[in-house]
């Protein structure tokens, strides 16, 4: 039986204004967040996956809106929510975001410890009572999910300034931060990128702990589908701000329908490999957008099936979708939109 859906976005577009014209990073993007799961979001930089994010936290930049679509929340479209009833009722107790950029994430007037102990006092439930005994707490809980994360020398750690860590160490922050708020959703925006590969292992482990213990669903953004292979559950890749393949991990992993999905597969490293696959061109300029299918001109797959026509996203099995020439039909009824 499938678990309820938390999280679902429907027929979401982006557009900004830039001096080029209009752009539109996130073009008619669906996707389904289940409760205690995993949703990777795969592609390279440029691809729309942070934009989409920053949709769903309602924190775009000031020349970008959403111009199309829907994202419920446990049934609610938060699209129509001002930012004032975001602030007071989604942020940092529905949803959070650990995005990839740490250095501008924590108080720079603040020491880690107090930064820590006011996101559990904000979010602790309890009632009031003995303020020593709960600080003592607090402190026991601080110590307990840094030592998880690997942190060394904790009580130096907690008593320094954000200037005074490496950005890899605030990255380890943040996530704790997010591992304190308890919320329904997390969204990670590739929080390891900062991060070497033994304590990148250890926060990936985090995020499996948090999900199973308090059935929180986690959307992780990144370009490494090694990495989404150990993690989530299904995966949807991006491509110049449209989803181009959408399934089970397990199916994309073993067979990918899509030949971007293909190639980012045949990029990653393995021992096997003498040297790294590489993608020929570069993700296309969306201020000049194209009819045609937007990865045509890096494709190595191309043949008779490509058409002067953008294909749909089609549902090629069941469950897995891809947006490929090579699957048209004329069944129209199998388009994602159409999926439920």
């Amino acid at each position: 039986m499938d678990k309820e859906v938390i999280l679902e976005i429907r027929n979401l577009s982006v557009r900004y204004r830039t001096r080029k014209g209009p752009i539109m990073p996130v073009a008619n993007v669906s996707l389904r967040v289940r409760e205690g799961e995993c949703l990777g979001i795969a592609g390279e930089s440029g691809c729309g996956k942070s934009t989409l994010a920053l949709a769903v936290m309602k924190l775009l930049p000031p020349n970008a809106r959403i111009s199309t679509g829907s994202i419920l929340l446990n049934g609610e479209d938060l699209v129509p929510l001002s930012e004032k009833e975001y602030g007071r009722r989604i942020w940092g107790k529905r949803i959070i975001m650990i995005s990839q950029n740490p250095h501008d994430a924590l108080d720079p007037v603040f020491r880690v410890r107090d930064q820590l102990e006011e996101i559990l006092w904000v979010h602790e439930k309890s009632q009031p009572g003995n303020h020593t005994a709960q600080r003592e707490s607090h402190g026991h809980e601080i110590e307990r999910i840094l030592t998880g994360m690997g942190i060394p020398d904790i009580s130096r750690v907690l008593g320094a300034y954000p200037h005074q860590l490496s950005g890899g160490m605030k990255q380890r922050i943040l996530t704790a931060m997010a591992f304190f708020c308890n919320p329904s959703i997390l969204i990670a925006d590739e929080p390891t990128t900062a991060l070497d590969t033994t304590i990148a292992a250890q926060v990936t482990e985090m995020f499996k702990d948090l999900m199973k213990a308090h059935s929180t669903s986690l959307v992780y953004i990144s370009h490494d589908l090694a990495l989404l292979s150990e993690l989530s559950t299904s995966v949807a890749v991006m491509y110049a701000g449209e989803i181009v393949e959408y399934g089970k991990t397990a199916d994309i992993a073993s067979k990918p329908m899509h030949p971007y999905t293909t190639a980012l597969l045949a990029a990653l490293p393995s021992a096997s490999k003498s040297r790294l696959d590489s993608i020929p061109g570069r993700v296309p300029d969306l201020s000049n957008p194209t009819r045609l299918c937007q990865f045509s001109p890096r494709c190595r797959e191309k043949g008779g099936w490509c058409t002067e026509e953008k294909p749909e996203l089609l549902e090629v099995t069941p469950g897995h979708w891809a947006r490929c020439s090579k699957f048209l039909t004329t069944d129209t009824d199998r388009s994602i939109h159409g999926a439920r």
